[in-house]
Parts: structure tokens; sequence; C-alpha cells
């Protein structure tokens, strides 16, 4: 081989490694994600009542970056929900968080639960629908999965996505400010409330909720 064309078959070489490293470099780590099925139990959008049935995934970054933090929670932009409802696939896109936190009352509409970490996902860009729930589109989320205290040291995101949960929340939030709500696990029985630690938190009614759209349907106290 001349000299010439030992030069090119190195360069090409060179070329082909550089392109290979710039690809590993560039190649997001395979998230986390959960399949999940559930079903609307409240609603004031008139296209989707009480027992609509849904689907979908929600996935995150690992090493997503870190938003703000403090003693007992830290936020990661992170996160995409794929949600399969009423004849549409409905996608976030952008402008999203993921909150690691550790509550000491989670107050869903079905019942309180007691000192627990939460992993709560939020969208803030509307995606829009079609069909008869596109009037009340564009649509912003709330996912709220609950776990054990302790179940997320340093409220760092895990690498895998952590199963099993207490209790799951969905919320759809319409244009119109109305509401959906949903689960996609055993909706929880009201625990008992001892004496001091859950003063002032009252349970959440569906009016109510539609008045906290800053909380996406969920009341927590972090005293």
């Amino acid at each position: 081989m001349h000299s010439k064309e030992i030069s090119q078959v190195s360069i090409g070489h060179a070329a082909l490694f550089y392109f290979a490293l710039v690809l590993s470099t560039t190649v997001v780590a395979n998230p986390a994600s959960i399949t999940f099925a559930g079903t609307i139990y409240g609603s004031t959008i008139p296209a989707i009542p009480p027992g609509t049935p849904f689907s979908g995934t929600f996935s995150y970054d690992p090493d997503a970056p870190e938003q703000a933090s403090d003693s007992r929670s830290r936020t990661f932009l992170a996160g995409v929900l794929v949600l399969n409802i009423s004849g549409n696939t409905l996608v976030t896109y952008g402008n999203a968080s993921l909150q690691v936190a550790y509550f000491d009352a989670v107050g869903l509409p079905t019942g309180t639960l007691l000192n627990r970490d939460v992993l709560q996902f939020s969208n803030f860009n509307g995606v829009p629908a079609q069909g008869p729930i596109g009037a009340d589109a564009p649509f912003t989320f709330d996912l709220t999965l609950v776990y054990p205290q302790g179940m997320f040291p340093g409220f760092a995101l895990p690498r895998d996505f952590p199963l099993p949960y207490d209790a799951s929340y969905l919320a759809l939030f319409s244009s119109r400010a109305t509401l959906a709500q949903g689960s996609f696990s055993p909706l929880p029985a009201v625990e008992p409330k001892p004496v001091g630690i859950l003063r002032g938190v009252p349970l959440i009614s569906l009016s109510v909720l539609l008045a906290m759209v800053g909380f996406a349907g969920l009341h927590m106290r972090r005293s």
C-alpha cells in the first residue's frame, strides 16, 4: 500500500473513531420509566366523565439537572408523560419539573397518608387534544406517586423507577379551569389522625382542588 493510501486510511479511521466518541457522549442514558393503566374517578370535564379509562407511560432521565433543593426536597428538570385517553395520545413537552420530597401528610381526595416520600411531576406547557376533549384543551398535568418514608435517600432521582408505591394520583387541568382526577392504584383509605400531626390539614374536595391549581390538586403539608 502506498504512503498516500495509508494516510487516507488512517484519516478515515481517525474520523470514524471521533464520530463514535461523539456519539457515545451524546446518547442519553436509558430513562427510568413506568407503564400504567387506570380510571378517572372525579371530573368536571364533560368529555372525560368518571369511569373514563386511561393508560400511558411516565419516564425521566436519572441524570437530569437539578433545579432547586431544600432540606426536604429536590426538584429536577425532568419528566415526560404520555397519556392515552378519550381517543387521544397526549404527550408533555419541555418546561416540566419532577420533585422528590418528603411530606408529613399527603392529602388525597380519598384520604390522608402520613409521613411519605413522593415523586411529583408537573408540566407547564399546554398539550392540545382532538375530538370531544379538544374543547377543553390544552391540558396540563400533575402526576404524583406516594411512597413509604425513606424511599429516596438524599432525595436523589433513582436510576430505576421505584416500585411499589402506596398511592397514585393523576390530574388533568383544562384551559377552562375544569379538572379530571384519576388513579392507577387502589385508592387509599383515610388513615387515623394522630393528635398534633395534622392540625390545619383538611381533606381536599373537588371544589378546593379547582382553586389550588398551583398544588396540582394535591394538598401537602411540610411543616
